[in-house]
This record gives C-alpha cells, sequence and structure tokens, in this order.
C-alpha cells in the first residue's frame, strides 16, 4: 500500500482507503494479543454482585476453583508481569432493562476490582447495597468452614428467619472472641448483618488470600504494589452485550453469561477504550476487545486447590492431661502431607491445605487415639489406611468446629502430668489461650452455642458453665490426688 499507512485496529471508527493503482494491494492485518482469568458465573448469583468465596460450600470434596482462587492467580500474575496493565469487565444476561444490566455489570466489576486491591470499605459499600439474603447465608456458612466457627446458619433458602440472625450474632460473638484479641476493635454483637458484618466478611477473605498466597498483610500489600490498571479506572461494565452464551438476544436469562473478566494487557496491546465507566453504556472501543478477528488470548490457568480447612486438636496423654510441643502429621483424603506442632498448652488451631478427612500420625508415622471429648460420628477407625500404620484418629473439617478433638500421644514424663496436676489446684481454669480441654462437661445451651471454651472468659453471664467446669475439674483432683 503506498505511502506505508498505518491502521491500528484497536479503535472500531471505519476506514477508508481509495487508491488507483494497476498492481495488487497487499494488506496485513496484526491481530491484539490479551491475557485472561475468568470469574464464572458460578461466582455469581442472579441479579446479584456478591461474589461467593467458595461456590461450592455445600457440596462433595473434589478439587475446584474458587474466587478466591482466581484473586490469589491474578495477583501472582501481576506480580510476574509488571509490564501489564489490567482490565476487569463485568457481564450480566440480558433478562431485564439493558440500563439495569449494565450498573449490575458494572458493579460486579468494581467488586472484583476491590478484592484485588484490598479495598474493604469500597467491597463493603457494594455489597451492602446491593445482595440477597441468600449472599448473607451463603457467606455465614463459608465463614463457620474457613474458621471453624458456629455460624453456620443451616440452608441458603433466601429467608431472613431465626436462624440466619443467631448465625449473625454468632459470626460478631467469635469475631470478637478469636479475632480481635490481636489488633481489631470489638464489633456490637447484634443479629443484624450490618456494616459490621460485611466487614468481617471481607476481612476473612482478605486473610484465606493472604493463606493461599503464604503472605501476612505487608505481603499482600507488597503483591498488590504491582498492580496497574487500564485506563486509571480499570473496572468498567460489559452489560449484556458481550454474551458467550451465543449471539445476543432480549430478555434472555443464561446464568454463563453473568461473570467477569481479568484481563491483562502489554502496553502495545492495550486497548483504547473512549468514555467512563458511568455513562451508561459500554465504553468505545469495547467491542473491538471482544471482536475474536481482532483480539485473540491467552488463558491464564488457576489451579484446582483442596479447600482451606480450620483444624483445632489438643496433644492429651492418657489420663487427658495436655502435651506440648508434639509434632503432628495430618494426611488429607485429598491433598499434601502436612506437619504441624502443638503449643507449649498442647493446643493447635489454625488453617491447612485438604479436602475430606484428615488422618492423624504422629511426626514419624505412628498411629494416634481419639481421647474422650470425640463425638461419636467422628469415630471408627480408618477403612484406608494412607501410611499402612494401621488404624488411626481421623478429623473432619465440618465437625470438629463443634468441639476441639482430643488426640492421645505419648506423655514426656511424669514431671510434666505433676506440674499440670498442680497447675489445675491453682486455677478455677486455665488461662485464656490455654484452652481447656474438651473432656470436660460440655455445656447443653442449644444449637449453635460455642463449647465452654469458648464462652468461659466471657462474663458472668456465662456463671452456670463456669460452676460446671469448676466442679468436674474437683471431681477430676479428687480422683488422681
Amino acid at each position: 500500500m503506498a505511502g506505508g499507512t498505518e491502521i491500528d485496529l484497536r479503535r472500531d471508527d471505519p476506514v477508508t482507503f481509495q487508491e488507483q493503482s494497476e498492481r495488487k494491494a497487499e494488506f496485513k492485518v496484526l491481530r491484539h494479543e490479551g491475557y485472561v482469568l475468568e470469574m464464572e458465573h458460578l461466582h455469581f448469583g442472579h441479579d446479584s454482585i456478591f461474589m461467593f468465596p467458595d461456590y461450592n460450600i455445600d457440596g462433595n470434596d473434589d478439587l475446584y476453583v474458587t474466587s478466591i482462587a482466581v484473586v490469589a492467580q491474578t495477583l501472582i500474575h501481576a506480580r510476574d508481569n509488571t509490564d501489564q496493565k489490567l482490565l476487569i469487565v463485568g457481564h450480566a444476561d440480558s433478562s431485564g432493562p439493558s440500563v439495569y444490566n449494565f450498573e449490575l455489570s458494572l458493579k460486579r466489576a468494581n467488586v472484583v476490582k476491590s478484592l484485588v486491591e484490598g479495598d474493604g470499605d469500597g467491597w463493603v459499600g457494594l455489597i451492602e447495597e446491593k445482595h440477597k439474603v441468600r449472599d448473607r447465608q451463603h457467606a455465614l456458612k463459608w465463614a463457620a468452614r474457613t474458621r471453624a466457627w458456629n455460624c453456620d446458619p443451616g440452608a441458603c433458602d433466601n429467608i431472613d428467619g431465626p436462624m440466619t440472625r443467631n448465625a449473625t450474632k454468632w459470626l460478631k460473638q467469635n469475631y470478637n472472641f478469636d479475632v480481635t484479641q490481636s489488633a481489631n476493635e470489638e464489633v456490637e454483637v447484634n443479629e443484624t448483618f450490618d456494616n459490621d458484618a460485611w466487614t468481617i466478611i471481607f476481612e476473612l477473605i482478605q486473610d484465606e488470600l493472604g493463606f493461599m498466597l503464604e503472605v501476612d498483610d505487608a505481603g499482600l500489600a507488597e503483591f498488590r504494589s504491582n498492580l496497574s490498571f487500564v485506563g486509571d479506572v480499570g473496572a468498567f461494565g460489559g452489560g449484556e452485550f458481550f454474551p458467550i452464551s451465543g449471539s445476543r438476544q432480549d430478555n434472555y436469562r443464561n446464568p454463563n453469561d453473568r461473570r467477569v473478566e481479568i484481563m491483562f494487557f502489554t502496553a502495545e496491546h492495550e486497548p483504547i477504550l473512549d468514555g467512563g465507566p458511568n455513562s451508561g453504556q459500554p465504553p468505545d472501543g469495547m467491542q473491538v476487545v471482544y471482536d475474536p478477528r481482532i483480539y485473540s488470548w491467552i488463558h491464564v490457568p488457576v489451579e484446582a486447590l483442596p479447600r482451606p480447612v480450620w483444624i483445632e486438636l489438643h496433644t492429651v496423654d492418657v489420663l487427658g492431661y495436655f502435651v506440648p510441643d508434639t509434632a503432628l502429621k495430618l494426611v488429607p483424603e485429598i491433598g499434601e502431607h502436612q506437619t504441624i506442632t502443638t503449643d507449649n498448652y498442647g493446643h493447635y488451631s489454625g488453617r491447612l491445605w485438604g479436602n475430606g478427612r484428615f488422618f492423624v500420625y504422629l511426626e514419624d508415622g505412628t498411629p494416634v487415639m481419639y481421647g474422650a471429648s470425640v463425638p461419636e460420628e467422628m469415630r471408627g477407625g480408618a477403612e484406608t489406611d494412607p501410611l499402612g500404620r494401621g488404624p488411626t484418629a481421623i478429623i473432619h473439617p465440618r465437625l470438629t468446629r463443634r468441639a476441639i478433638t482430643e488426640i492421645v500421644v505419648p506423655g514426656e514424663n511424669d514431671a510434666i502430668i505433676e506440674e499440670q496436676r498442680e497447675a489445675m489446684a491453682i486455677y478455677s481454669r486455665p488461662p485464656r489461650t490455654g484452652r481447656q480441654s474438651v473432656r470436660a462437661v460440655p455445656h447443653e445451651m442449644g444449637r449453635g452455642e460455642p463449647t465452654f471454651q469458648e464462652i468461659s472468659s466471657r462474663g458472668p453471664e456465662h456463671t452456670h458453665t463456669m460452676v460446671i467446669l469448676e466442679f468436674h475439674q474437683y471431681c477430676k483432683k479428687q480422683l488422681l490426688v
């Protein structure tokens, strides 16, 4: 072509060429490319912007990709590709008015962006404005699993009933007990799923994100320092205009179309978008991004991982006294072997990777026994022994939130047993950090109540529970002295 005219296909303006020549004109079209991670429809409910932390919360134990894993991979890709800018585009199906769907898609994009950036205030503000009761229930159920808190509301039936309100109260109560001991201020405990409740959920999501990336808050901030967005704004709504279910149809409800796409571009392939995100329609240039003749895509894989689950246990001797500093090997049905060590009270509380049950051994592979506190449904030995060393204790994370599991291990020596016997004679209960063994009398205040080791330091309203505990300790001393 004469003069070497350059065509930028990233603009969707029509281009016309007129040239008289007896020679054939040859045009070479260079396609642009980008990298994409998809937040699939499974992570969003219909007519909602809340992104499920784990859409398969009540499902089986197969490996699958959670939304938090997608956010983690986004941060990893940004860290490893600092020359690329990030564009987040939300989508909706065509059921309902077009303008409404555009606003919905934009809010979904901003929800994902706020999680990627760690913008808690922005995330909470968006979710409070647009969510369903089932979203609260899902969040409560997920918190119950990821932190072993007793805030499971039961079925996600989209009804704000007494179980959901009670679970909300215990979400806040558990947060005050477990989290605010370190840095954060306590929240008011009530049954209202308010700004405080959503802030707790955001903090738990960030905590699990840090666990996946194996970093603390400072490490998350370092990951986020690599973020750079297309057009500075970085989040746009695509509305119902870019379906993946086929050609666009009016008033067509298709879950596959409600999604969020996270795209990365180098400078030479960065799209040219004209128009702000709040213009009421996708910006000029967005059509080009979704034109397969112009842009090709490299999909960034997100690994399907086992669930991060909360495990809580005590190592005790045959008399029921704590055995401190004990190394245990935990073998999940799906996932890698992991080694933990109990503290100087024989207590371990933390998050591990694994689906299904965990088989428990000493560090050298020696099987261990259950303590007396283990619920009946957790007994029965191992049908399949992963290490081939015989039946051993089994922990199921979905059951252990009801009680701290006692694992019987060899005691160090008689001096430790004597030291603990003397300590019991001094204290009416162990220090808060010690966590009394649940072999003591379980309290029975109804479904959803915490075990007594969570209640015992909460004040005079739980005096009856403390009396039971002290009476049990008195009986135990009389038997052992």
